[in-house]
């Protein structure tokens, strides 16, 4: 039994050594592997001097990049110290002219106005008024160095040591009452233009807000600087007609319309009235459709929120004074838009008018409220005459925050900024009412 049992043991024992020297081989090869794999991972000689050119490429990039930027630096510094140097001039001509205010007999007045505020204070009115008196005797159409003169002999310049604050600016009042009629000498424009100024409103009697107020005062202002200045404008129904300075009819024109019949966009024609008259010393144009039995554009009790379709009604007076223009044979030297309610004119114009004979106005664009940009559905443009399709891309007067909306939208007031950028005879103006 012990012979018959030995190759058993010996197998036995055999498996243990060979248990025992297997991992030893697993650590062998793993070993092996791991430099195989390290030798593979070194790069060859080829692909080192490849590394190293790019290195060097990256590293002049890096420094044509930094030089640049230097450049740039430097061209900045010069630029500022320019600037600085043209400042310090201003600043000592400045103080030069503040020195020599203050050396004559009404700058002395006025400061010892700061001490005084009685007698010294109309000494130095008395002696303003006597050199703005000097000055009005010379000629209203000397022009506007005159008046600027005259607007700079009543200033209370302010010296240092002086509460100039709690004093008043001027020791004369002002020498023009804008808007006033008064008889005080105004600037004369050395060249007269044709201005027309395409509204909703105008004051006194068209009045909702400011915009009513502001295109009164700039017209009136643009008459008194010697130009020729028409505003045209809705006849609303609900204008008192007895407040309208020699009101009558001028003409009549077919003014091109779209108009909605059975469901259906068509253009046809609209026969429209012209009246001219005078409202608060400004002469204006008014329009509305012949029939007013026919339609109810501009009717109603109020000018905004009447019984009528502000949208149409506004596209069909952009339309209808454009009409008015070509018709009688006018050409303006700016044809001025306020607010989105006559932005539509600015495209009517380039895409129709301008190739219609009406091609002297230069376009101006007045927005006096930003929360109202005329948007405008395609199909609503179309009341025009012109299908909206025309203006329905991005580089014209597509609204981008309706991008993907069902429908669409126009922006009636960016066509006016796009053709600003573009055409650069365009003035895009802000104002705030």
């Amino acid at each position: 039994m012990a012979l018959r049992g030995w190759p058993a043991r010996r197998s036995l024992a055999n498996a243990q050594a060979q248990h025992v020297q297997h991992p030893v081989v697993l650590v062998s090869k793993h070993v092996l592997r791991s430099k195989l794999s390290s030798a593979a991972a070194k790069p060859s000689c080829k692909q080192r001097l490849q590394l190293c050119r790019s290195a060097q490429v990256n590293q002049q990039v890096n420094s044509s990049k930094a030089s640049n930027e230097d450049e740039q630096l430097v061209r900045q510094i010069a630029a500022l110290q320019t600037e600085n140097a043209r400042l310090k001039a201003e600043l000592t001509e400045l103080r030069q002219a503040a020195a020599t205010a203050a050396s004559s007999p009404a700058a002395s007045a006025t400061l010892a106005a700061a001490g005084a505020p009685g007698a010294a204070a109309a000494a130095a009115a008395a002696g303003a008024a006597g050199s703005v008196e000097a000055l009005k005797a010379e000629p209203a159409t000397a022009g506007t160095e005159v008046f600027l003169r005259q607007l700079e002999l009543g200033v209370a310049w302010p010296t240092p040591g002086t509460k100039f604050w709690d004093l008043p600016p001027r020791a004369t009042p002002m020498p023009v009452d804008v808007g006033a009629g008064s008889s005080s000498v105004q600037p004369k424009d050395s060249r007269s233009l044709d201005i027309v100024h395409l509204t909703a409103e105008l004051a006194p009697i068209a009045k909702v807000g400011g915009l009513g107020d502001v295109v009164h005062g700039l017209a009136r202002t643009c008459l008194a600087r010697g130009h020729n200045v028409t505003v045209i404008m809705p006849f609303y129904e609900s204008l008192p007609q007895d407040q309208i300075e020699g009101l009558g009819f001028e003409l009549e024109v077919d003014v091109p319309k779209g108009y909605v019949w059975d469901g259906v966009m068509q253009v046809g024609s609209l026969r429209t009235a012209v009246f001219r008259g005078v409202i608060g010393g400004v002469p204006v144009i008014l329009i509305r459709p012949s029939d007013w039995n026919a339609c109810n554009l501009f009717r109603g009790g109020r000018i905004y929120g009447g019984s009528y379709n502000e949208m149409e009604s506004y596209l069909y007076f952009c339309r209808s004074a454009l009409e008015y223009l070509r018709a009688s044979g006018q050409q303006p030297h700016i044809l001025h838009l306020h607010e989105w309610q006559t932005s539509a004119a600015a495209m009517l114009y380039w895409e129709v008018y301008s190739q219609l004979g009406l091609y002297r106005p230069r376009v101006v664009l007045t927005i006096h409220n930003l929360d109202n940009t005329g948007e405008c559905r395609q199909d609503e443009f179309a009341y025009t005459g012109i299908e909206g399709e025309v203006f329905a891309t991005i580089e014209r007067a597509l609204d981008e925050r309706t991008i993907g909306h069902n429908p669409e939208r126009l922006n009636l007031m960016k066509v006016m900024l796009r053709l600003n950028v573009l055409l650069q005879d365009c003035v895009g103006s802000l104002s705030t009412c």
